[in-house]
């Protein structure tokens, strides 16, 4: 898989994401991190994720 550019610029590997998923997953959160953005409960509409991927490309 290729890296994936965030909204924001940010580049994030499969092996990022591995290495989240593991430590998460034994609730082992990085001391410093922050969250950045709002919770929205429940799915999100089927046409974000176009939506994001347009405005990135």
């Amino acid at each position: 898989m290729e890296p994936i550019k965030t909204m924001d610029g940010k580049v994030v590997t499969e092996e990022m994401l591995d290495s989240f998923e593991a430590a998460l997953s034994q609730d082992d959160w990085a001391d410093n991190w922050q969250f950045t953005g709002s919770i929205i409960e429940g799915a999100p509409p089927l046409n974000t994720a176009n939506e994001m991927l347009a405005k990135t490309v």
